[in-house]
């Protein structure tokens, strides 16, 4: 029930000037023109109704201001007034997800239409010594007090229930998330259900999985910056043609994309999601690393998916932000997937190579050598030294290590061993 006392103020002066509950009888007699006026003015002043596509909210909303009209004949006759209408009709409004704003510009015209009408039916019962002045002020202030005691109500009952509904699709696209990024197993129908619902196991559809943080570690136990991150990656892919579910874990941002492979069973896939995202990921700035899967054929193949990502996400670094686990080639990939248990197995010489190479450049030089297919005057060329340089830079190499640079397999094992260790 909304506050009804300066409503019943305003039917108590209505009576004190003789207008009672004939009043409520008169005006529920014109009720059907009234109704034809309140939807004529309704659907003229309020665009959202045409524009609607929804079958129903054309005669919900008749049926809804009926219910208002009958509602102020009670209040006329003096009865007792059930707004239980109100509640169920802006529930149902908020269920549709028919804009707020349109059902209050519905009330704007329910109160013209009963300014009207209701000091109509006061006049037509008032006595002839009766000073219609006032009258004609209590009419306009009944409308009024009812009006925006409705419309009040209407409000709080649509923003919570469209709050409740937001809760509810978080909740379901919580779950998504987690069922998606876990695996499910075919056999549990309530997974299947919920993923079948959501469009998930729909046929010819490509998944990738994308993962995000702060380029300082440290910055992801800020709830705030996780949110923002969040917030970024949905906006920047909710502007390509991709389906996108986003949640974190383990502070990591992830989003799950999708997208039709193919248009039909005969004709060729078309659809390469990892590559679609990357070019617009790029535009989430120089603040966070992006990590992208490979294509997954299914939703069985989004947990290898988000290893994937992972794993791209590890190799991210400021000089290369967004990394493809397609892009990691075969030798980085043995290196970042054997980084954990192998550094600890490294030779001895692992401690004195790296103390000399921040003096010397040793690193620098071994790479650049393999990088010119261990052609030393290129070497000497690219670094902009002369070859005897190089040369030195090798013996120094050999007596810390005991490995010579100018054999290949020599070369392989410390660019590997560095690698592991400096990355």
């Amino acid at each position: 029930m909304f506050d009804q006392d300066p409503l019943s103020a305003a039917v108590r002066q209505l009576r004190s000037l003789g207008v009672g509950p004939a009043a409520g009888s008169l005006f529920r007699r014109t009720i059907k023109d009234s109704l034809a006026t309140l939807l004529s003015t309704i659907q003229t002043d309020v665009g959202e109704f045409s524009a609607s596509r929804n079958p129903d909210i054309l005669p919900e909303l008749e049926a809804h201001c009926l219910d208002h009209l009958e509602a102020v004949a009670v209040l006329l006759e003096g009865a007792s007034l059930d707004t239980g209408f109100i509640v169920e009709h802006a529930q149902r409004r908020a269920h549709q997800r028919f804009p707020l704003d349109a059902e209050l510009k519905t009330y704007r015209c329910l109160s013209r239409v009963l300014a009207d009408t209701v000091r109509e039916a006061a006049i037509g019962v008032a006595s002839d010594e009766t000073e219609l002045r006032p009258v004609v002020a209590a009419t306009a202030a009944l409308a009024i007090e009812y009006t925006s005691a409705a419309a009040s109500l209407a409000t709080r009952e649509y923003v919570a229930a469209t709050r409740s509904l937001a809760e509810a699709a978080g909740d379901r696209r919580s779950e998504l998330f987690a069922l998606l990024l876990d695996g499910f197993d075919e056999s549990d129908s309530r997974a299947a259900r919920l993923l079948r619902n959501a469009g998930y196991l729909e046929q010819r559809q490509t998944y990738a999985v994308v993962a995000v943080r702060d380029v300082e570690p440290r910055e992801m136990d800020n709830s705030d910056r996780v949110e923002r991150i969040q917030q970024s990656l949905s906006e920047i892919l909710g502007n390509t043609p991709a389906r996108v579910l986003t949640g974190t874990r383990d502070k990591t941002v992830f989003a799950i994309v999708s997208a039709t492979r193919r248009q039909s069973g005969w004709t060729r896939p078309h659809t390469v999601v990892s590559e679609l995202v990357a070019g617009p990921l790029r535009l989430m700035g120089n603040a966070v690393l992006v990590g992208i899967s490979n294509d997954a054929p299914s939703t069985a193949h989004i947990p290898k998916a988000l290893r994937e990502a992972l794993i791209a996400l590890q190799q991210a670094d400021r000089s290369k932000r967004v990394r493809r686990f397609g892009d990691i080639g075969f030798l980085e990939l043995l290196l970042t997937q054997a980084s954990t248990e192998a550094s600890a197995e490294l030779p001895e010489w692992k401690e004195t190579l790296v103390a000399a190479d921040k003096k010397n450049k040793l690193r620098q030089t071994l790479f650049a050598y393999a990088d010119n297919d261990m052609n030393v005057i290129r070497t000497a060329k690219s670094l902009g030294m002369h070859p005897n340089s190089i040369y030195a830079r090798f013996d120094r190499i050999l007596s810390l290590t005991g490995l010579d640079p100018q054999r290949y397999h020599a070369l392989t094992e410390l660019i590997c061993g560095l690698r592991l260790l400096t990355g």
